[in-house]
């Protein structure tokens, strides 16, 4: 399977057992069009851009892509009911200094809207242009992508307790939802991250087996779509998961990239 996962700027746990530090962390599916990292004006700042647009700078996802999405003047749409945001910027969002056109098609999320957390997950892909070369605001199948990245400084994974989270998935535009009371339980005594996924779409389950590193705030395991196809799953920890206040994002990656799907969501329960 297909697998990467970038760390940027890690920094020693300092001895503290289940702790890790570091700037940004993310995964992709694919690393030919999508760029990952800081933003370009703000630093530490979860970003996204393309390779080859707009000098390869990366755009915040809070304070540039959701701006442009919340302008009505822009075109991007936000649903409500599943905290999907969707851009298409064939609309050419800014002429001046740059064409905006070619950032293709965007769904993503933020594991947590109400608290401010920067941590985010979707999809992106080329936009289609139809015979005349118009954009046609549909995602290119072909360069499809799914990704997470997020903040993780001071991220810290304990190494007994059980903890739960609210979370969600995007695939193809779809959200799905999660199957026993809409969580995913961490078991930190055996160090292991299970739930399953519910969806109408392309996937209509998906279900994720993964061993959490305490040392890194990371898990990697595996994935199940739709009950037999078998892949890889794998994401970050953010936040203080023995205080309640932490969230995870991850991917789930396949040899048909159809299947591939973006996750995430903030933490509910912590026992110890």
């Amino acid at each position: 399977m297909k697998f990467k996962q970038v760390t940027l700027a890690l920094i020693a746990s300092l001895g503290v057992v289940g702790s890790a530090q570091a700037a940004l962390v993310y995964g992709q599916s694919d690393t030919s069009n999508l760029l990952l990292g800081s933003a370009y004006n703000l630093s530490g700042t979860a970003a996204g851009g393309v390779q080859g647009q707009l000098l390869n700078l990366k755009a915040s996802f809070e304070d540039h892509l959701v701006s442009f999405i919340n302008n009505p003047n822009y075109g991007g749409t936000y649903d409500p009911a599943t905290g999907i945001y969707g851009l298409a910027a064939g609309i050419d969002l800014v002429s001046i200094p740059f064409p905006h056109t070619g950032l293709g098609v965007w769904k993503f999320k933020n594991v947590s809207p109400a608290a401010s957390n920067d941590v985010w997950f979707g999809e992106w892909a080329k936009e289609v242009k139809d015979g005349a070369g118009n954009y046609t605001g549909a995602a290119d199948a072909a360069t499809r992508t799914v990704f997470y990245i997020g903040n993780n400084t001071g991220a810290s994974v304990p190494n007994a307790g059980t903890a739960t989270y609210s979370v969600s998935g995007i695939n193809n535009g779809n959200n799905l939802t999660a199957t026993g009371a809409n969580t995913f339980t961490a078991n930190f005594n055996n160090a292991t991250l299970t739930g399953q996924l519910t969806g109408t779409g392309t996937v209509t389950s998906l279900k994720v087996n993964a061993d959490i590193d305490a040392s890194s705030a990371s898990f990697y395991g595996t994935a199940t779509a739709n009950g037999s196809i078998a892949g890889d799953a794998s994401g970050h920890f953010f936040g203080n998961q023995a205080t309640n206040t932490g969230s995870l994002a991850g991917i789930a990656q396949f040899d048909n990239r159809n299947l591939d799907t973006a996750f995430g969501g903030a933490q509910t329960s912590y026992t110890p």
